[in-house]
């Protein structure tokens, strides 16, 4: 039986994802986490207020695009929905944990340690006085390897490597990949979404903590303080594979984008204008998560819909096809680019402005990456499939044919 016949196993026909390997607004949806994320590292230290004085009009478009970092957490939604579905409907292969690791293992160590011996490669050859910031203690240098990054960083209250900031989530997503097959395996689709949902309740408890303590960093980095949006992803994942329960969405899909509209306008008004108090500091990351969630439904529930339209434009799609090595690249783009200006004394603005490029070309290296290093890999993850449990094998093969 191949994969994609597997996948479908067990799920309703209304399920809009169950049977298709490439799903056009998914990508779409990839393309505008991406593009938030690198308008947010374009405007950088400029989001900072007084920052571009002057400017009074491009300081208040450059906090708008602050908000891009949201990006971040529209890619954790959307993972706890991809993974929280594949997992649920192959949680009965006699391959489960080989072939879901097997896949993530090519899809997304070989990229990133590409990405870490090119800053090797960078440190040994460039001049020590422009890359000073890429030395690294031995616990520091193993935390990267090991995919812990966000570890490292919340221990140290620290970005680290700047060209390696982005890592951070990377990290994030791993401990996720290594916790949530073994609770799907594990729980029924009612308990899990009982664990789930608590865990999204729990996870800006634990940042008002952490927030009060005056961790920031930890509470912005460690997994269970984002166990909120990958928890509402994977809700809707399990939504979708019931046919009532998504038929209960799609019926009130107008609440649902008016609740997400809502939370969205909360998350910027904070993000942009407000005072940055405990209590919203917070409840930021679960007003995404709930906008994202809602977002990713109305887009899927209804590909009618005007936000599934958006979705499937082709260009949105291909950005959102090429959205990891994206994700990898852009900030050295960016980083280069800032060095070379910043040493030419250009105006601040100049600097701003010309960071931007960074980000066609960064678009244009994911691409070159996907077409010759990233696709390649993806198809050989595929060749091992999700195989049937034994039982059912035995019965298929003694039936008639």
């Amino acid at each position: 039986m191949s994969s994609t016949a597997l996948l479908a196993l067990g799920t309703g026909d209304q399920n809009p994802v169950a049977k298709s390997e490439r799903v056009p607004e998914l990508d779409g949806i990839r393309g505008l986490a991406i593009l938030l994320v690198m308008a947010y590292h374009v405007v950088g230290p400029y989001a900072l207020p007084g920052h571009l004085p002057g400017h009074a009009t491009w300081a208040r478009v450059i906090r708008v695009a602050g908000f891009g970092a949201a990006g971040v957490q529209l890619f954790f939604v959307l993972s706890g929905f991809l993974i929280g579905g594949i997992l649920l409907r192959v949680k009965s292969s006699d391959t489960y944990f080989s072939t879901f690791y097997f896949r993530r293992a090519l899809r997304i160590l070989p990229p990133y340690y590409a990405l870490l011996l090119f800053v090797a490669l960078l440190r040994m050859a460039g001049p020590d006085h422009w890359f000073s910031e890429l030395v690294l203690s031995p616990a520091s240098l193993l935390g990267y390897l090991a995919f812990l990054p966000n570890i490292v960083m919340a221990a140290h209250s620290s970005w680290g490597i700047p060209i390696l900031g982005v890592s951070w989530s990377l990290g994030v997503e791993e401990q996720f990949y290594l916790t949530l097959p073994v609770a799907v395996r594990l729980l029924s689709s009612r308990a899990l979404a009982v664990v789930t949902a608590a865990l999204v309740v729990a996870a800006p408890v634990l940042r008002y903590l952490l927030l009060a303590r005056g961790q920031s960093f930890a509470s912005y980095m460690l997994m269970p303080c984002e166990a909120d949006c990958l928890g509402i992803g994977v809700l809707i994942a399990i939504g979708f594979e019931h046919g009532q329960v998504l038929q209960w969405m799609r019926s009130r899909a107008g609440a649902l984008r008016i609740l997400g509209a809502i939370c969205l306008a909360a998350a910027v008004f904070y993000n942009c204008f407000a005072a940055h108090g405990l209590f919203w500091s917070a409840a930021y990351i679960t007003l995404l998560g709930a906008g994202f969630g809602a977002l990713l439904v109305n887009a899927l529930a209804l590909p009618g819909g005007l936000a599934a339209k958006c979705f499937r434009l082709s260009w949105l799609r291909h950005t959102g096809i090429v959205a990891y090595g994206a994700y990898l690249f852009h900030q050295p783009c960016i980083e280069a680019i800032s060095i070379l200006t910043t040493r030419a004394h250009a105006p601040k603005l100049l600097i701003l402005v010309s960071r931007a490029v960074a980000v066609p070309l960064a678009l244009g290296f994911a691409h070159l990456s996907w077409k010759y290093f990233e696709q390649p890999l993806v198809r050989l993850g595929h060749r091992k499939s999700y195989e049937p449990p034994r039982a059912t094998r035995h019965a298929a093969a003694a039936s008639p044919a």
